[in-house]
């Protein structure tokens, strides 16, 4: 998925990532989103 690869190459990089979307939905919260725990709540949820 492009768009988790770049949210990850944007913390890599010491950028924030502070909101995030897919075709279900969007989350936002400004003080940031762990995007590995994001990710792996995202594969364990039923579709």
């Amino acid at each position: 998925n492009v768009g988790s690869n770049a949210a990850q190459i944007f913390i890599d990089h010491g950028h924030k990532v502070i909101a995030i979307s897919d075709s279900k939905g969007g989350i936002y919260n400004p003080n940031g989103i762990n995007i590995k725990k994001l990710l792996e709540y995202k594969k364990n949820i039923r579709r």
